[in-house]
């Protein structure tokens, strides 16, 4: 089959398989969202975390056949589709140039080696170190069959301290920077009259449990027992409640805690998709920067 197989067929019957719609969320919009006509010839592939005017202005310079975007645009029903406002812009530029486009989000989330599992694993040094890793929420058939599932969590089986979780996530990442929120801590010095610095505090805490979340993470977070976080964003409400409870949250900003697996995503559909020349936008960025 896969000799006669048309490049667009084979191509959606590998992103529904790694990421089956079935998988995401109720609220969400993946799959397809422009279509395109069809083409039996090499291609090229895009891929982004968000879908702005500047990434389709660089697949429609690189002449690419697909963007496959991690989040939708449209998101939201829309009424209007006008040149007036930047999601409307995207689209009839995307159809002009004869571009499909497909997001991946909430299914890529969910699914048995998406995002999530990726954010986990990339914490793991060794396999000997933690439990296996889970999902905090399973989703299952009607079987009672695991398809999928919200999160991950993992148990390391000797503590390591706050500070080397917050290593390897900036090491996954790429990050020079990222958001720690700490519980409540007590000096184990009380005589001690300077506060330790952050630094300090963190080599002090231990961490056994470890739970991620890409994107926003609260309401899958907030379903595991694990004491450390990871996630792209919460709220300030959020963040005092985990305090609260005795629970570390890291925070990395909300595309980078998703932005990475486009690597992991373009060496996958590269192994399987021979007629694609797969890339990776150099235009797609984190919208907030610290100065």
């Amino acid at each position: 089959m896969d000799l006669i197989e048309p490049p667009r067929m084979r191509l959606l019957r590998k992103l529904e398989g790694y990421f089956p719609p079935s998988l995401a969320e109720k609220w969400d919009n993946v799959g397809v969202l422009i279509d395109s006509s069809d083409w039996n010839e090499e291609y090229t592939m895009l891929l982004t975390n968000d879908l702005t005017e500047a990434v389709v202005k660089e697949a429609i310079d690189l002449k690419c056949k697909v963007i496959v975007t991690y989040h939708p645009r449209p998101f939201f029903e829309l009424k209007k589709i006008t040149n007036t406002e930047p999601t409307g812009r995207i689209i009839l530029a995307t159809i002009r140039a004869d571009i499909l486009v497909y997001c991946i989000h909430t299914s890529c989330d969910n699914s048995q080696h998406g995002v999530n599992f990726h954010l986990a694993n990339g914490l793991v040094m060794n396999t000997d170190e933690v439990s296996p890793i889970e999902y905090i929420s399973p989703i299952k058939d009607e079987s009672g069959e695991v398809l999928g599932g919200r999160g991950r969590q993992f148990r390391f089986e000797k503590t390591i301290t706050l500070a080397e979780v917050v290593r390897r996530v900036k090491m996954l990442l790429r990050l020079k920077h990222v958001s720690v929120a700490i519980p409540e801590f007590k000096c184990l010095d009380e005589d001690e009259d300077e506060r330790r610095t952050l630094r300090e505090v963190m080599e002090l805490i231990s961490v056994s449990t470890v739970a991620v979340q890409a994107g926003s993470g609260q309401s899958v977070l907030s379903k595991s027992s694990a004491k450390c976080w990871v996630t792209g964003e919460m709220s300030h409400h959020d963040i005092l409640a985990a305090k609260a409870k005795g629970i570390s949250v890291i925070l990395t900003g909300h595309s980078n805690s998703e932005r990475f697996y486009l690597e992991r995503l373009q060496y996958a559909l590269s192994s399987v998709l021979p007629a694609a020349h797969v890339m990776i936008s150099e235009v797609d960025s984190d919208p907030l920067e610290i100065v």
